[in-house]
């Protein structure tokens, strides 16, 4: 498995939320994070239903998590990646630099591609 690692200010992302309140009905609301720290602490708070770590709001009934996307790039290059997972919806997307790599049967992958597609 071939590993990239990409600079900090090029990687952010997004948590997306339905908020249920007790006085309001409900909201769609989102935090960001730019650090895999961020994110961890975030879904630690959401899954230990600590909602008021992570929102002002202290009305909140309930809380559903309804996607997620991140994106990084890395700096001053073409490769990049991108993942969004929102209510049933997935997809992914890499772009990679195929010279610098060699050879990466980039025929084979695209015929696959094709394959998927029809």
């Amino acid at each position: 498995m071939a590993q990239v690692r990409f600079d900090k200010d090029e990687f952010h992302g997004e948590l997306q939320f339905y908020v249920e309140t007790s006085f309001d009905g409900g909201y769609q609301t989102e935090l960001s994070f730019s650090e895999f720290d961020d994110l961890s602490y975030y879904l630690r708070a959401y899954y230990f239903n600590n909602y008021k770590e992570l929102f002002q709001d202290s009305d909140i009934v309930s809380l559903v998590l309804t996607g997620i996307s991140f994106k990084g790039r890395k700096y001053g290059e073409s490769e990049s990646f991108s993942l969004h997972l929102d209510e049933g919806w997935k997809r992914a997307i890499v772009n990679f630099d195929e010279k610098k790599y060699g050879d990466l049967n980039v025929d084979k992958l695209k015929r696959i591609r094709d394959i998927i597609i029809e």
